[in-house]
């Protein structure tokens, strides 16, 4: 196979900017095709073996990317409630009422029944009485937790006073038992908050 037709080759050569050089280039470029031209492709014993440490190597990575994808779930699902946490006390502090963070079942009130991964909500609780009820602003409703995590919760509500105090200490603890591992948030009765890792 040539890779430069006769009649390009004799226009290069009476090219007068290439004078005595068209040789030296030609044979340089004749080089450079054999071997472009001369290359083979894959046989299929090499094939199979190529396949073979692909699967090798799926099988080494697949478990370590799973744990990854889930160990990323259980920190976000668990940063998420510290951020709205730490929101509900802000506004505590800053509206001089009462902020209340309970379960709702994915609806729109505070329930005393289910799990806080059914969602939860976030109001200012003017009247004091713990409720969502008319006159009340709601902040934020949070969908049900997507994914393996599971909470468990040692209440159904907090509720930050204008210091921005729960008066009692409560905890949120997040488990993913496709990893067997979890992170607990703990809040004292100041209101502050400590994540720390947890078994499942």
């Amino acid at each position: 196979m040539k890779c430069v037709s006769e009649e390009s080759r004799a226009y290069l050569e009476s090219d007068v900017r290439f004078p005595g050089r068209f040789g030296l280039m030609d044979n340089l470029f004749r080089r450079s095709c054999r071997a472009f031209f001369g290359s083979r492709g894959f046989t299929v014993v090499e094939l199979f073996v190529i396949l073979a440490i692909a699967a090798i190597l799926l099988t080494v990575v697949a478990p370590s990317l799973r744990t990854f994808v889930h160990a990323n779930e259980l920190i976000g699902a668990t940063n998420h409630l510290v951020g709205q946490l730490s929101l509900a006390r802000s506004e505590a502090l800053e509206r001089r009422t009462d902020i209340v963070v309970c379960k709702s079942g994915g609806g729109a009130t505070c329930v005393s029944t289910g799990t806080w991964e059914t969602g939860w909500i976030i109001f200012a609780d003017g009247d004091g009485n713990g409720s969502l009820t008319a006159g009340d602003e709601l902040f934020h409703a949070h969908t049900p937790v997507v994914g393996s995590t599971k909470i468990s919760a040692s209440s159904g509500k907090v509720v930050f006073d204008r210091h921005g105090e729960t008066g009692a200490p409560s905890s949120f603890t997040f488990c993913s038992a496709m990893i067997n591992k979890g992170r607990t948030i703990s809040v004292n009765r100041l209101g502050r908050y400590i994540v720390i890792p947890a078994g499942c």
